[in-house]
């Protein structure tokens, strides 16, 4: 969910990654939300996995969709190339979605624990990620281990939104 460009956002990445998962045979289906300077140029590169129903280009959602749409999914992916930290990060973990992240200095890995709450990868380490969605889908303890502990780190963090809330309340 996000601004599909190629600076920062390292939207092709994300074409890429779904050419892996498919070479890999890995069954998997990506909604990517937004819109941005490069989204025509996604829709072509994913054109036959449009088709295909393997990804969805859903365009620019409401906050509600949006958070509806991530209650549906078992990961979020974040492949920029910086972040800081990611409002869309902390919606999905809240919603139950195992990250998969870029290993990048920022706050991501304050809050992600590789293997613990979410899955970080060195950057175009496209094998890695298939083998976490491999494992994820094929084990499903894991999976429901990932899940409760991504659901509780925004929570054990301060990062809800009331908490948050009261946070800059204050520091107004």
């Amino acid at each position: 969910a996000g601004r599909f460009e190629v600076a920062q956002k390292r939207i092709f990445d994300y074409c890429d990654l779904v050419t892996a998962l498919s070479l890999a045979l890995i069954p998997f289906h990506l909604t990517m939300i937004g819109d941005g300077n490069d989204y025509a140029a996604v829709s072509q590169r994913l054109a036959s996995q449009i088709a295909a129903g393997t990804v969805e280009l859903t365009g620019r959602l409401s906050q509600v969709e949006t958070v509806s749409r991530m209650r549906e999914a078992h990961v979020i992916l974040v492949l920029s190339d910086f972040e800081g930290l990611p409002l869309a990060l902390i919606e999905g973990m809240q919603r139950g979605c195992i990250p998969i992240v870029y290993n990048m200095p920022s706050g991501i890995p304050e809050v992600i624990s590789s293997g613990e709450n979410g899955y970080v990868v060195q950057k175009r380490d496209f094998t890695a990620i298939v083998k976490v969605v491999a494992a994820l889908r094929e084990d499903r303890q894991l999976r429901e281990r990932m899940i409760r502990a991504s659901i509780e780190t925004p929570a054990r963090l301060g990062l809800t939104k009331a908490e948050m809330g009261s946070r800059y309340k204050e520091l107004i």
